[in-house]
């Protein structure tokens, strides 16, 4: 019940401050550019666009949240709370994977991806681990700034696999392996080797959901400027 509670208010926090606004202006930008593909191109487009922004918007906006939070003293209450700090990830990673995986699924049914249940399946997936990475950073600095510069190592090393096994550059299935190519694989209904793709996914949100716990409660240990 308090994990649900959280996660409301995390919906709450997202129409509050724009972020639900921007998405459904978003998705109607992403739908008009989609009309305007040929359709031979349409479904590839559709992966790309879902892969780097309903599936990844985690990544900026929870950061950006985790940042304004901090500046509003937010955690600051937050740590004399009973809230486990698995429930405060848990309930962010659940409301950003929710609205990510929304607009990622009216993109994929309006380009015509028939396998759906893959297509949201891996924008759910990779929601989460590109949730996990966006407050892994965040709670390790000060500055919107930092976290700028911060998210661009990632994203290369996420981004960069995934396209060229999009676009036949590099073919694999080893390349299963690198959580990027694994969501595209299910994103563009190549399903031959869908249980390997999950399980990669899987594998790596729990690492760094792993990492993530451990740097977010130190951060709330250290709150107030000291260690406790």
């Amino acid at each position: 019940m308090r994990l649900l509670r959280l996660t409301l208010g995390e919906f709450y926090f997202q129409f509050k401050y724009g972020i639900l606004l921007l998405y459904c202006l978003i998705t109607v930008v992403y739908l008009c550019v989609l009309g305007m593909i040929p359709q031979g191109a349409k479904i590839t487009t559709a992966v790309i666009l879902v892969f780097t922004d309903p599936a990844a918007m985690g990544l900026f906006f929870l950061g950006a949240v985790v940042l304004l939070e901090k500046s509003q003293r937010v955690n600051c209450s937050l740590a004399v709370t009973p809230i486990k700090v698995s429930e405060y990830i848990l309930a962010k990673v659940i409301a950003f994977m929710i609205t990510g995986t929304i607009v990622g699924g009216i993109l994929c049914i309006f380009a015509g991806i028939e396998q759906l249940f893959f297509a949201l399946l891996g924008t759910a997936l990779s929601s989460v681990l590109f949730s996990l990475c966006g407050l892994l950073i965040a709670v390790k600095i000060h500055s919107l700034n930092q976290f700028l510069l911060a998210t661009v190592p990632l994203e290369i090393v996420l981004c960069i696999p995934a396209f060229l096994y999009l676009f036949n550059v590099i073919r694999s299935p080893f390349m299963l392996i690198h959580p990027g190519v694994a969501a595209i694989e299910l994103l563009k209904n190549s399903t031959d080797f869908w249980y390997l793709c999950i399980i990669s996914l899987v594998f790596w949100i729990g690492v760094v959901f792993y990492i993530s716990k451990k740097a977010t409660a130190k951060f709330f240990a250290q709150m107030g400027g000291v260690k406790l």
